[in-house]
């Protein structure tokens, strides 16, 4: 109400910021807690956080994951795509099979490989058409999840 008390509007302002945080600290709790009740890690979720706050994606739903900088964008079905500010290392590290590094660049979801074909390091086709380069220190790993 007017007039309008500057100290009175900050701790208002201060109590709205505080309960927006405790929420988004109680979903990303429930999330990690539900992915570890769920043994497939396909159905398992993962957090993506966002300017705005955190977006929540099923593991199944991505098809590749691409560093670009000090952002990785994440193709997920559909032909969407976010961008999110985490280093690709960052997701290598916690991502489980069927994710894997197939280049400095680059992380697929196997489970979406179509094809593979040969060369000095190869290149897989993905199910949405897209062609990824295997550079050849990953090359080996990345055939062994085929055998």
């Amino acid at each position: 109400m007017k007039p309008v008390s500057i100290e009175e509007l900050i701790v208002a302002v201060n109590k709205v910021h505080q309960q927006l945080q405790k929420e988004e600290f109680f979903n990303r709790n429930r999330i990690l807690v539900d992915n570890f009740r769920e043994p497939d890690p396909l159905n398992q979720r993962v957090i993506l956080p966002t300017l705005e706050g955190f977006e929540v994606v099923k593991m199944e739903e991505i098809i590749r994951l691409q560093g670009n900088g000090n952002f990785t964008d994440i193709y997920l079905a559909g032909k969407q795509k976010k961008m999110v500010c985490r280093f690709l290392k960052h997701f290598a590290e916690i991502l489980p099979y069927p994710f894997v590094r197939v280049h400095k660049s680059h992380i697929i979801n196997t489970h979406r490989v179509i094809s593979y074909h040969k060369g000095s390091g190869g290149y897989v086709v993905l199910d949405d058409g897209t062609e990824i380069e295997i550079s050849s220190s990953y090359k080996e790993d990345f055939l062994a999840l085929f055998k």
